[in-house]
């Protein structure tokens, strides 16, 4: 069974139609004024309330429970540390779900791993739509709850996003000096909307050997020798590389570039070397999450060093940014080392926080530096 998940444009409360693979409505969902989020799900005639999506405000991380008429039958809590892709923690039925790297596919299983659903999400629409493909029609309802679940934890991180704004000056460029890199930043931050989202526009920044700039749909070419190769794509996400410049290669890239997210171009060629990905931090301070992929032919020569200290410098400097976080797989000692060149402190370990493609759930080593 497929739905249809269509968010309406220009309303003031969040408010969803839900159509089967026909186009006829199957569930209309509708934002409710509310402490946090609160989506009512009612029949295609609107009379008959089927169930409730309901924000928890008084919690750590964003939390949502589901009821099915008055009856509380599960929750969903996003879990910390979404380094490489999103994570959520499903009570209800002995569900797990995960979200794939791109922030657009999510797959639902069941206790014994069997599919409960795929959600995928459809591009270019004014509107943002998702997939739904249920094994069974009986899970349907259930299936609905948890991706507008989904759906609304994204606009809480949306809203917990923290834009630039005027700071005192840290002691970042006097250690760029003394590391012998002299760097420049061009402020050139605004707030624009895009596909109905809110999006930052990054600095632009030039270091003596690299210029850093927003990631962009034709610097494919160029990265794919980051995502084409396995050891990367492994050691720093967890997953297989691409094979080939395909359909779901250029999805990514256009997801890449509606991001924050940085190309690491060197000077020396105009060659695109390196991508570097920020996300909320989801602390209490504002900070940012950092995540680096380099090409594997450049490494060991000190440019991902130099692009992370000169963005760490830049946002330190340009906005109210008060702390970073990273992470990396327990046998991936490169990057800690990195991460502690950079003044990182070690934080500890998230037990099981990744699924590894090869090694299955895996460990973090995080890591925090505050301004």
């Amino acid at each position: 069974m497929k739905l249809l998940f269509k968010q309406r444009a220009f309303t003031w409360f969040d408010s969803y139609d839900i159509y089967d693979e026909n186009e006829n409505t199957v569930y209309v969902v509708k934002g409710q004024l509310s402490w946090g989020h609160c989506l009512k799900i009612f029949d295609a005639s609107e009379e008959h309330e089927l169930g409730t999506v309901k924000e928890q405000i008084f919690s750590w991380w964003p939390q949502f429970e589901l009821y099915e008429g008055s009856d509380c039958i599960g929750t969903l809590k996003k879990e910390p540390w979404g380094w490489f892709k999103p994570r959520y923690n499903i009570d209800f039925n002995g569900w797990h779900i995960e979200g794939d790297w791109t922030e657009w596919d999510y797959t639902i299983t069941g206790p014994d791993g069997e599919k409960v659903a795929a959600i995928s999400k459809e591009l270019l629409h004014w509107t943002d739509t998702y997939v739904l493909d249920i094994a069974d029609p009986e899970d349907a309802l259930y299936v609905l709850m948890f991706v507008l679940a989904i759906d609304a934890e994204k606009v809480f991180c949306k809203m917990k996003l923290n834009w630039p704004g005027c700071v005192g000056v840290p002691a970042w460029p006097g250690f760029l000096r003394c590391m012998g890199w002299e760097t420049v930043v061009s402020l050139k931050s605004t707030i624009k909307p895009e596909n109905n989202e809110v999006q930052m526009e990054v600095f632009e920044i030039e270091t003596e050997r690299l210029q850093l700039r927003q990631f962009r749909v034709e610097d494919a070419q160029d990265v794919f020798a980051i995502f084409s190769d396995e050891q990367t794509t492994l050691d720093c996400g967890g997953y297989h590389a691409f094979d080939a410049m395909d359909e779901e290669y250029d999805r990514l890239m256009q997801k890449f570039a509606g991001q924050t997210r940085y190309s690491v171009v060197r000077k020396a060629d105009g060659r695109v070397i390196g991508v570097i990905s920020l996300m909320d931090a989801e602390r209490a301070v504002p900070g940012w999450e950092l995540g680096i992929e380099m090409a594997p032919d450049v490494r060991r020569q000190g440019y991902a060093r130099e692009a992370l200290a000169a963005v760490i410098q830049a946002f330190f400097e340009k906005t109210d940014a008060v702390l970073f976080t990273g992470g990396h797989y327990t046998y991936n000692t490169i990057s800690g080392e990195l991460l502690k060149m950079l003044g990182f402190t070690y934080e500890g370990i998230e037990h099981k926080a990744m699924r590894h493609a090869e090694r299955g759930p895996t460990d973090l080593v995080c890591y925090y530096l505050e301004k």
